[in-house]
Parts: structure tokens; sequence; C-alpha cells
């Protein structure tokens, strides 16, 4: 993550929008179920990401609340499945720089 992408991370709009998050889906990770009770940590989760767009830009409905390591599951499940598209493309003939 670059440092304009942390700070965005910090910003108070960002820093609003995660806390209604958080709330809407009552301080529970919507992957595992962990909530308050578990002493776990809780990130805000976009589903889909769009080029150019603030962290706090995004409608209530595109993010959710994981806990850190359902968090973690999520990202490394993406990267293992463009690392996968990038082996069917290049299995094809599709040239990827």
């Amino acid at each position: 993550m670059t440092d304009d992408q942390k700070a965005k991370y910090r910003d108070a709009r960002w820093q609003q929008k995660r806390l209604r998050i958080y709330e809407r889906d009552s301080f529970t990770c919507q992957h595992c179920g962990k909530g308050p009770d578990d002493s776990i940590e809780l990130n805000g989760h976009h589903i889909a990401y769009e080029a150019g767009k603030c962290p706090w830009e995004y409608l209530d409905h595109q993010l959710i609340t994981l806990c850190q390591p359902c968090h973690e599951k999520e990202h490394n499940s993406l990267l293992d499945g463009m690392k996968a598209l990038q082996q069917e493309l290049r299995g094809i003939g599709f040239m990827l720089k």
C-alpha cells in the first residue's frame, strides 16, 4: 500500500464510514460470525474496488465488516484467483506485462 493510500485510510471520512459499517454489521465478522465478545480486530472490507475511488466514496452495500483473519483470507484468495487467471491467459497465448 502506498503512503497516499495509507493516508486515505486514516482520513476522518473513511473512519466515519467504517464505523457506520461496523455498527450496521453489529461489530461482527460477516464471514465467520466472530463479534465483540471474541476480542477480535475488525476491518472494513470493500467487496470490489473501483479505480480512482476513495475508500469513503463507496456505497454502504459495497462494504462489509470482517475480522482480521477473514480479511487476510479474502485478499489472499483474490490474489490466488488473479494468479490462476494469469496462468490460464498465458496458456491460451495471451501476453501479460
